[in-house]
């Protein structure tokens, strides 16, 4: 089975697994990821105290997987009657080769620094079948709508910063057993959920404490 993996600092290809191997993810430039006892905190290199890097908690670690993204993109459209084009390819790559939660117009600049030439239009309807093939989850934040990796990465939920925009991702076993007791209530049958909880991060809070004592000097 194949492992999804952090990629190391200084890696910059893309790298999919061979029989045996680990697919790579590595650290986008713009956020920096850190643990709490919560889970995984992924908040804007420019936010109060930026933390320095650190791994995930285990609750969150990636999930052995037996194809690569690409491989599993290419069966999905398949399926569909379609090809992985080249311009496919290059999205479903460079999009596993980061963590980060990230909305179409960031990854069409991330494309356009890499040197990577894909069409506005086509990174629109790419993000929409690879929603549809399970390969990204799209996230409904305050005021975008955000992807992140679903294949590959545990079922969790959210907190989001409305005020620098930091997102915390943690898994919480109650919440599951809430949504199946619901489920059972209503006779329904339930897969999964989105749970976003907003406000402000602990950082901020403290910035704005900071603040509010300056002005009563």
């Amino acid at each position: 089975m194949a492992v999804v993996q952090p990629m190391s600092a200084d890696a910059r290809e893309p790298h999919w697994p061979r029989p045996g191997e680990g697919a790579i993810i590595e650290n986008h430039s713009r956020i920096a990821p850190t643990s709490t006892a919560l889970g995984l905190v992924l908040r804007p290199v420019d936010a109060p105290e930026g933390p320095s890097l650190v791994s995930p908690s285990q609750d969150l670690a990636p999930l052995q997987v037996s194809e690569s993204p690409e491989e599993k993109f290419r069966e999905y459209l398949e399926i569909r009657g379609e090809k992985l084009t080249e311009p496919r390819r290059v999205l479903v790559n460079h999009i596993f080769n980061t963590h980060k939660h990230f909305d179409a117009d960031e990854l069409v600049a991330d494309l356009r620094d890499s040197g990577r030439r894909v069409s506005r239009s086509t990174v629109y309807r790419t993000l929409r079948l690879m929603v549809d093939a399970g390969l990204l989850r799209e996230l409904r934040l305050t005021n975008r709508s955000a992807y992140e990796h679903s294949y590959g990465y545990p079922s969790h939920d959210h907190m989001h910063c409305t005020e620098c925009g930091a997102i915390v991702e943690f898994r919480n076993e109650e919440i599951r057993k809430l949504r199946e007791q619901i489920g059972q209530q209503f006779g329904f049958r339930t897969d999964n959920h989105r749970f976003v909880i907003t406000g402000q991060c602990s950082d901020c809070l403290k910035a704005r404490s900071r603040r509010r004592k300056l002005d009563q000097i």
